[in-house]
């Protein structure tokens, strides 16, 4: 787990108990540093400083990973979802034409890379155990090349509502994205298959 830090704002002459700013791109300036001393338009606060490690650093960047954001979900729900992200589960593929990256925490996803010449199935497992848990797993299949999959876990088909496809298009081919309402502390195999193949899941 990454550590971090807080710390807070202090003596910066807002005229509020709160800081609060209304900078760029809602202030009519290019600032990152606008006060806001009444409330004419949209504006923020914060109360303190986060400070994490860095995920990447290059030569002439900095790559850290943050995301926030609201949801109805309660705390103690929360905490599982982020132990899922921050002690991903073991992925083992198979599948003639197929390379798994594992998991990508900037993509909060298992990642594979289908090659050319692969098979028009894909199978997945994912080791989860009570340390490495799944809770709504994505995985991302790049160069997938389709517009859909049919996506079976453990030998069944998801009911419906349980499982999202998207695609993400690039110039040299099309990405397949699935995410599935799935929440186990027990190994899932998950297959994927083409539209066109007539390969019949297990």
């Amino acid at each position: 787990m990454c550590s971090r830090s807080f710390t807070t704002y202090t003596g910066e002459d807002t005229r509020s108990t709160f800081e609060w700013w209304n900078h760029w791109p809602v202030g009519l300036i290019d600032s990152s540093g606008r006060c806001a001393v009444v409330p004419d338009r949209a504006s923020h606060s914060s109360l303190s400083h986060i400070l994490w490690p860095e995920y990447v650093k290059g030569e002439d960047s900095i790559t850290k990973i943050l995301m926030d954001g609201l949801t109805n979900r309660p705390a103690a729900e929360l905490a599982v979802l982020a132990k899922s992200w921050l002690h991903p589960a073991a992925i083992e593929i198979s599948g003639p034409g197929f390379e798994s990256k594992g998991y990508d925490p900037t993509e909060r996803a298992f990642v594979v890379v289908r090659n050319s010449g692969a098979s028009p199935q894909l199978q997945l497992k994912l080791q989860a155990s009570d340390n490495s848990l799944l809770f709504d797993p994505a995985v991302v299949v790049k160069n997938w090349n389709a517009d859909a999959a049919r996506v079976t876990v453990d030998g069944r088909a998801l009911p419906a509502g349980t499982v999202r496809i998207g695609t993400i298009r690039h110039l040299d081919g099309t990405d397949l994205v699935v995410l599935m309402q799935q929440q186990t502390t027990k190994p899932m195999e998950i297959t994927l298959t083409a539209p066109s193949s007539r390969t019949q899941s297990p």
